[in-house]
């Protein structure tokens, strides 16, 4: 059981539709490539739009140019530039088929893909979009996947909130947007009990649209498990004071990583990670110190794993970071120091307003694990 992602990047300006053109004809070959050993499950597509008219025209054209394979890949249209300033760029997501048995459901027009292993079942979910003020969106979320594979067994989750530090007014109050999905989140989980701790998870910004969340969810066997991981440099999202939060009581309910554990292999996923060091964020208007301490805290949650579980550094195979980058000018001084500092061949950059007005850079993770874990299980 192991999940690999590749990169797709235009290398000069293109218009968008030959952009997606490029994109659909890269996706092919590496779906040759990759044909004997991994499936697609999802491709994330990340572009810029200015209002609703512009997004529906990027869908449209995405939706034609997939039209002959959007019934076996998750396809998502996020409002994140490329930091590279093309007009698109794209993420794709495969995951091993050795030994899997692989089904195609739709269900209320979401596509889930069902990935049975020995260890257990991987879910992967069409996108929950939804104006964020509907509240549509999470009760949307929480039925169906309740219904697929139960709400607990949601291991990573991403939500995409336009204009996310900005500010509505909703039920008579001003509230930041990003406290909307902090509440709306919480009463979406208050029905289940979180014995493994919640997702890991990334709330992050995209420009102007619908509120867009993702989800990737497993159900383990005997011989696997899920497993919470705190950051022994942060305190966990949950427990966070008032004084971090801005227009609410609601803590964003997240864990810093989550570990899918089985006898010999493991799937590691880290949260949107920042330059946060127990509540408070560190190098303010510094970004060369708050995409260092990044790095640090996602290196402090990686050894906490290699530690608690026996993991040398070569336990830790394939790897994928994906850095969300707040200002175009700090680019080119944030892409020096994650490819002098971290340690993959999978890091994808984009544009997006982080969760806190003074944050800016985010950084999530991914890792394949193996390794001789019989004894824990």
């Amino acid at each position: 059981m192991r999940l690999k992602f590749q990169n797709i990047n235009i290398d000069r300006t293109e218009s968008f539709s030959e952009a997606i053109l490029f994109i659909y004809n890269q996706y092919n070959f590496y779906i040759d490539q990759f044909d004997n050993d991994f499936i697609p499950v999802s491709l994330n597509i990340f572009c810029c739009y200015h209002n609703r008219n512009e997004y529906l025209s990027a869908k449209r054209i995405i939706d034609d140019r997939f039209s002959d394979i959007s019934d076996k890949i998750i396809i998502s249209v996020i409002g994140e530039p490329p930091a590279d300033g093309t007009v698109a760029s794209a993420e794709l997501m495969l995951a091993s088929k050795s030994n899997s048995d692989i089904k195609f459901i739709n269900s209320k027009k979401h596509l889930q893909i069902q990935i049975e292993y020995p260890q257990g079942r991987l879910y992967f979910f069409e996108p929950f979009e939804s104006d964020l003020f509907s509240r549509n969106v999470f009760l949307e979320y929480e039925e169906t996947i309740i219904r697929a594979c139960g709400m607990s067994n949601i291991v990573r989750a991403w939500h995409y909130v336009p204009d996310i530090i900005g500010f509505t007014n909703l039920d008579g109050r001003k509230k930041q947007n990003y406290q909307i999905v902090n509440e709306q989140r919480e009463k979406a989980y208050s029905h289940t009990k979180w014995e493994s701790g919640y997702p890991a998870a990334t709330g992050i910004g995209q420009v102007k649209g619908n509120c867009l969340i993702q989800a990737v969810g497993f159900v383990p066997n005997n011989n696997a498990k899920i497993i919470k991981i705190s950051n022994p440099l942060q305190i966990d999202p949950a427990k966070y004071s008032d004084s971090v939060i801005i227009s609410g009581k609601k803590t964003p309910k997240f864990e810093r990583a989550k570990l899918i554990l089985s006898a010999e292999t493991g799937l590691l996923f880290i949260s949107g990670t920042a330059s946060i060091s127990g509540e408070n964020t560190l190098y303010i208007n510094d970004p060369v110190g708050q995409t260092l301490k990044t790095i640090e805290n996602i290196n402090a949650l990686k050894n906490k794993v290699s530690k608690d579980y026996n993991i040398d550094n070569n336990g830790f195979t394939d790897s994928h970071f994906r850095v969300y980058i707040k200002n175009k000018s700090d680019i080119d001084t944030i892409r020096n120091i994650c490819e002098s500092n971290i340690e993959s061949d999978s890091i994808n950059y984009v544009i997006a307003d982080i969760c806190r007005a003074n944050l800016l850079v985010e950084i999530e993770a991914y890792f394949n694990i193996c390794g001789n874990f019989k004894n824990i299980i």
